[in-house]
């Protein structure tokens, strides 16, 4: 599990090292522009194939794993 941030994700997609990647999205924006992020549903790395998507309240969370 890599929580360090936008920049810190980014460097272990780059490196390959993900498997799967967990991503919770709120129509609520925090602060100007709202909070980086290395992904987003609408551009999810080739390799990743969806396995979940729900709502959490007004919150969304989806999931994708790397296909082997």
């Amino acid at each position: 599990m890599v929580e360090g941030g936008a920049h810190v994700a980014k460097a272990f997609l780059d490196a390959g090292l993900v498997d799967r990647l967990t991503i919770f999205e709120s129509d609520l924006v925090i602060g100007e522009g709202g909070l980086e992020s290395p992904v987003s549903p609408s551009d999810i790395p080739s390799g990743f194939h969806g396995v979940r998507a729900e709502r959490i309240g007004r919150d969304r969370c989806f999931e994708y794993e790397r296909g082997f």
